[in-house]
Order: structure tokens, then C-alpha cells, then sequence
């Protein structure tokens, strides 16, 4: 399925923007980062035996994603997944100044996508959840896929964790962390199941405002 309204294209070319050119989109970038990545993997001296098909995977993704289609971004988190059995994330390619830019934009992206589908399961069922902003109180849900879902709440504490949960659209016992946001960022988390250093990222990815701030629960 194609959620993003731009011309299907395989080509591995970077786009380029400026005077003369059309503006370069966050899709157009992504998939050209995405190639870069798929190259870096394939050059990369001493990876695993398993490096090849991360390469082929990558790329693939990068096609995916330049066509349009929301199963390139899905498989990208599924394959940089915060499992600590995931050797991937250990790859020196996976510390890279060009990882981080992709998923951050990746993340960015996923996150826009997330709020387009909650406008519409929402307004099938009455229920309006706000993405967090400055100032105002909330709470996140942090997935193990790496998707990250942000609301204000209000006075008495709504939405609840159950909304959340129910607009997000994904399996049960999916969540690698919930967490109450101060009006600061500052991210409290009542539970969590997962690495904290790739959980602080993922919050940073989705808002730079949101840090994690005291000890954190024991991992269940």
C-alpha cells in the first residue's frame, strides 16, 4: 500500500534541492540515506557473516520507502529493534554520524504517519489524543519496534494508557516503556522493558524536549 503521495522510484540517487530544483522531501531524503547505509554495510571490513543480507535488507527498505510504501520504515525498525539479542545494533555501522540521521528522520517520519492514522481512528470514535506539547503534561508509550505515541492529558489524568494503547493498533504487551511527562520534557517512567540508553533515544528522536530524569524502574 502507498501512504505518501509522491511517484514510486527505485533509483538509489541522493536527491538534491536548492535554487533550480524542487524541494527536496523527507521521503526522498530517508531513501537516499537509507542506500547509503545499505552501502556502508556491504563495505564494512570484519561484519558478521549476516552483514550481507543487513545490506540486502537495508536496501530493500530504501526501495520500499522511496516507492511510498509504509513497509519499508516497518521493516527498518524491526530490523534495528531494541531486542538485546539484535547483534545489528552492535555493528560499528550502527554508530555511525549517518545511522543516527537516518532514524532519527525515520522516526520522524513513523511518527507522522502514526498521528495521520490516529486523526482517523479517532474521529471514528470521538476520541481526540493530542500530541504532547511544551507546557503541558502527559504521557508516552515507547514500542519494543521503536515507535514512540505522545499526548497531553488533562486535570484528571485522560486519556489513559488504555486509549493510547487502543489507537496505537499494536499487539498486546508491546510496549518496551510507559512514562509520565513533566511540562519540561522531563519523562518519568513507570515501567520499563528495554535498554534505557536506546529508550532515551527514542524519546529524543520523536521530541528533543523529552529526556528521561531519575532512577529508572527495574526492566521487566
Amino acid at each position: 500500500m502507498r501512504l505518501w503521495g509522491r511517484r514510486p522510484s527505485g533509483e538509489e540517487q541522493e536527491p538534491v534541492g536548492g535554487e533550480g530544483h524542487e524541494p527536496v522531501s523527507d521521503i526522498a531524503r530517508l531513501a537516499a540515506l537509507l542506500h547509503r547505509l545499505a552501502d556502508d554495510i556491504a563495505a564494512a571490513e570484519g561484519y558478521e557473516p549476516g552483514g550481507v543480507d543487513w545490506s540486502r535488507m537495508v536496501r530493500t527498505c530504501a526501495i520500499q520507502v522511496g516507492a511510498g510504501q509504509r513497509a519499508g520504515l516497518d521493516s527498518f525498525f524491526r530490523l534495528f529493534s531494541s531486542d538485546p539479542r539484535n547483534t545489528i545494533n552492535e555493528q560499528p555501522f550502527a554508530q555511525t554520524r549517518r545511522f543516527g540521521e537516518t532514524m532519527r528522520l525515520a522516526a520522524k517520519l513513523r511518527g507522522e504517519l502514526f498521528e495521520e492514522d490516529n486523526r482517523r481512528r479517532e474521529a471514528e470514535r470521538g476520541l481526540v489524543l493530542l500530541p504532547w506539547s511544551e507546557g503541558s503534561s502527559g504521557k508516552a508509550v515507547v514500542y519494543k519496534d521503536g515507535t514512540v505515541i505522545t499526548t497531553d492529558d488533562d486535570a484528571p489524568g485522560n486519556p489513559q494508557f488504555e486509549d493510547i494503547y487502543d489507537a496505537s493498533g499494536q499487539e498486546g504487551n508491546n510496549q518496551a516503556a510507559i512514562l509520565g511527562i513533566g511540562p519540561d520534557g522531563s519523562c518519568d517512567a513507570y515501567r520499563v522493558d528495554g535498554d534505557e540508553k536506546w529508550l532515551a533515544a527514542q524519546l529524543h528522536a520523536h521530541h528533543p524536549m523529552l529526556h528521561l530524569v531519575g532512577p529508572q524502574p527495574p526492566q521487566v
